[in-house]
C-alpha cells in the first residue's frame, strides 16, 4: 500500500470548514481531507409502509414480518442498534458488548425478507416491491427516486449512519501545490453546494456556510446528529462482528 503524503494544513485556508470529525490523523499530521459522505438510511415504499416510521424502532416491529432488506455482514445495525437501544457505539468495542448488541439484532429475523451486501441486490428488490424497504444508502435513494420508483428516506430520530472518504495523496505524487489547490476548492462551499445539489450527498462543512434551501438540505442530509461508524470497534473486532452476524442470520 503506498505511504500518504501528510499535509501542511497552511494551503487549506478552507479547511476550517469542516467538523473535526472529517478530518483524518495518521501518526504524524493530516494524512486525510473530508471528500464525499454517504447515508445509510432507512427507506420505505410509501405505498406499503404507513404511517412513515420515525424510528428505527420499526424495523423490530412485529407487524412487519418479511418486510425488510437490510445489511449483512458486519452490518451497520450494530450501530444502529447500539445507539437506538445502548445508547451509544461504544458497546461495541468489547466483543461482550458485541454479543449484546447482536442478541437484540437477532429479533429482526422475521422481520428481514433480505440480508443484503451488493447495493444492486438492494437496489432491485426495492424497484421490484421484493421488499418494504430496510436499509439504504441515502444518495442512491433520491436517484432512484428521481427516476420514478416509489422510494422514500426518513432520517431517524437516533439519526442515519453516516460514513464518508478522504482526498489523500500518495507520497510519490510531486503534485503537492496542485493537490492543495484542489482538496482546498472541494472544502469550499462553492464545491460543497454542489455536491448537495447534483450528487445528491451530504455536503460536509458546516451547514451555515452552504447555501442549499431547506428542501434541498432535506433531501441529502438532517440536521438530527448521525450516528458514525465506530473505526476502533471495528478496526479491532471486524472479524468477530462479521462472523458473530453471519452465524446469527444462519441460525
Amino acid at each position: 500500500m503506498p505511504r500518504l503524503r501528510v499535509r501542511d494544513p497552511k494551503p487549506l485556508t478552507n479547511l476550517g470548514n469542516l467538523p473535526p470529525q472529517y478530518v483524518a490523523h495518521g501518526a504524524t499530521g493530516i494524512d486525510g481531507v473530508g471528500a464525499l459522505g454517504w447515508f445509510a438510511a432507512f427507506v420505505i415504499n410509501p405505498d406499503k409502509v404507513s404511517p412513515t416510521p420515525d424510528s428505527w424502532t420499526a424495523l423490530w416491529d412485529p407487524a412487519r414480518k418479511d418486510a425488510w432488506g437490510l445489511d449483512g455482514g458486519a452490518s451497520l445495525l450494530y450501530e444502529i442498534a447500539a445507539k437506538t437501544y445502548f445508547g451509544g457505539t461504544e458497546i461495541l468495542e468489547t466483543e461482550a458488548g458485541i454479543l449484546k448488541v447482536l442478541a437484540k439484532l437477532a429479533g429482526l429475523k422475521p422481520n428481514t425478507k433480505l440480508w443484503w451486501e451488493s447495493e444492486g441486490t438492494m437496489q432491485t428488490a426495492l424497484e421490484n416491491g421484493e421488499v418494504q424497504g430496510g436499509i439504504y444508502f441515502a444518495d442512491v435513494a433520491a436517484t432512484m427516486a428521481a427516476s420514478g420508483t416509489r422510494i422514500k428516506t426518513i432520517f431517524p430520530k437516533e439519526g442515519a449512519v453516516i460514513d464518508f472518504g478522504c482526498w489523500c495523496q500518495p507520497t510519490a505524487s510531486k503534485k503537492i501545490a496542485e493537490a492543495d489547490t484542489f482538496i482546498n476548492f472541494m472544502c469550499s462551499a462553492e464545491a460543497q453546494n454542489l455536491i448537495g445539489r447534483r450528487v445528491n450527498a451530504p455536503p460536509l462543512i458546516r451547514r451555515e456556510l452552504l447555501d442549499l434551501t431547506p428542501a434541498e438540505f432535506a433531501k441529502v442530509s438532517s440536521d438530527i446528529p448521525p450516528i458514525t461508524v465506530n473505526l476502533k470497534a471495528r478496526a479491532d473486532h471486524l472479524d468477530f462482528m462479521a462472523s458473530q452476524f453471519n452465524q446469527m442470520v444462519s441460525s
